[in-house]
């Protein structure tokens, strides 16, 4: 798992083995980031959020509260 030091992942927020939450990225309460997903520069992870093993959340994107984001998915 690699977080960049500017990223602001809540501290009930969940991330994967070997995901990636990028520069400046902001990963909400409860949210998960799947193992080996990729959460781009400036991009958002809302609150409830799922984010599925491998997806990638492109740069400056936003994935709502609650919303889901299946595995192997380019958002």
């Amino acid at each position: 798992m690699a977080i960049h030091p500017t990223a602001r992942v809540h501290e009930r927020a969940t991330v994967g083995k070997g995901a990636t939450v990028g520069k400046g990225a902001i990963v909400g309460k409860r949210a998960t980031v799947g193992e080996g997903a990729t959460v781009g520069e400036w991009a958002t992870v809302g609150e409830w959020a799922t984010v599925g093993k491998r997806a990638t959340v492109g740069e400056g994107a936003t994935v709502g509260e609650w919303a889901i984001v299946g595995e192997g998915a380019i958002v």
